[in-house]
């Protein structure tokens, strides 16, 4: 079923800062997911330096990498040793050792007091295809099956037959035609081909540029495409020459151009940037969250307000319950919230109806884009959920642009 979901993407001011916001809603024009921008300092992630090994910490199995002014975070169990790619004359080595230069791909930018986190398993990716240098295993997205991942497998696959690189089909090869796949995938070898034989004549922290690098827009608008979007609307004359030179897949853009009535008046922009970082979420059955951000975790609080009605049966708690974790799901995509997050539920003592809710909440997990883990009921029954660190959060990103 098509979910008639838009993307919108427009300037914003906030003090002395002037950044890109791009907002992705549902048909309703709810927001699914806002993401801020600061041209003046973008995103790492995706970049590729060579490195040099500044301490190793057998203790943590990791080790602290710098690159001129940047320190990296290097898990070591990250990639086997014989696929990490040295410089200059350290070659194929047992372990790693202070002074050792090798290549980096940011992963993770750097997230409260949290390093910027780097892999060796460097990624070079195109609209269909994904190719690694560190896992060389050959796969094919979880959402192309039935005859179609057969062709795949038996035609692309069989005929790349690479053994120095991983590849991975992309969900998004589907409907493309194997000699578009073969292309792109000759594309990116070159691409992998021409940066390592620039890093080998590289000092350490050298920042090698990787051909078809793109506005972090366009990464989430590819998402966005396999999501149900259907229109892309923008304010911004440059932004919209940008969309319509690049492939859209058929959807279509507008350019948003009333000068009586802006994009982020007609939208409500600055309310949804409000309600997106405020403290309390209500919910329609008249209860609501509380959220509350802390340097080691998340915590969400669940209430039941001023609703008490049938206060003292489970299954009103199971449903005030089912209903906050939907709310809940949302909240955590579109705040961008990462780490160890605990949530209070309202108190549950049926076993049955606690697993009926760690299901649903599992289940409602599987949509965000981001990896997400329930992990369990604690002993004091919160429910503890885990969600990968990629990006800032939301209230991270506007408080560094509003700076």
């Amino acid at each position: 079923m098509t979910k008639n979901n838009r993307c919108f993407i427009t300037e914003w001011t906030s003090g002395q800062k002037q950044m890109e916001l791009l907002l992705y809603l549902d048909a309703h024009d709810h927001p699914i997911e806002i993401h801020p921008y600061d041209a003046s300092s973008p995103s790492l992630i995706g970049n590729i330096y060579v490195a040099r090994v500044d301490r190793v910490m057998p203790q943590i199995h990791a080790a602290f990498l710098k690159a001129d002014d940047l320190t990296f975070f290097y898990p070591m169990e990250d990639t086997a040793m014989e696929n990490i790619i040295f410089t200059g004359k350290n070659g194929k080595k047992d372990a790693l050792v202070e002074g050792d230069e090798l290549l980096v791909q940011v992963i993770r930018d750097a997230i409260k007091s949290k390093e910027i986190c780097v892999s060796t398993n460097l990624s070079f990716s195109s609209a269909h295809l994904l190719l690694t240098t560190g896992n060389r295993l050959h796969g094919i997205s979880k959402k192309i099956s039935g005859e179609r991942r057969k062709q795949i497998q038996s035609g692309f696959l069989d005929r790349v037959a690479d053994e120095n690189l991983g590849i991975v089909v992309r969900t998004n090869a589907m409907e493309c035609d194997e000699d578009l796949l073969y292309a792109e995938y000759r594309m990116l070898q070159d691409s992998v081909s021409d940066l390592l034989s620039r890093a080998k004549h590289l000092v350490a922290g050298s920042l090698l540029s990787v051909s078809g690098q793109r506005h972090p827009f366009f990464e989430h608008i590819d998402r966005f495409q396999r999501e149900g979007l259907t229109e892309i609307v923008t304010d911004d004359p440059v932004w919209y020459d940008r969309l319509k030179e690049t492939d859209t897949e058929g959807i279509p853009v507008r350019l948003y151009a009333d000068p009586a009535y802006s994009l982020k008046q007609l939208y409500g922009i600055e309310q949804m940037l409000t309600q997106a970082l405020a403290q309390k979420v209500y919910l329609s059955s008249g209860g609501y969250l509380v959220i509350e951000p802390t340097e080691a975790l998340t915590v969400i609080d669940v209430n039941s307000g001023n609703n008490t009605k049938k206060k003292k049966k489970d299954d009103y708690y199971l449903s005030n319950n089912m209903e906050a974790a939907k709310e809940i799901a949302r909240q955590v995509r579109l705040r961008n919230i990462s780490g160890i997050i605990v949530v209070d539920f309202i108190n549950l003592k049926n076993k049955e109806q606690k697993d009926a809710l760690t299901t649903y909440m599992k289940s409602l997990l599987k949509e965000d884009y981001v990896k997400a883990n329930v992990v369990d009921f604690t002993r004091l029954d919160l429910m503890e959920i885990t969600r990968a660190k990629k990006y800032q959060s939301l209230q991270q990103a506007l408080s560094y642009c509003t700076q």
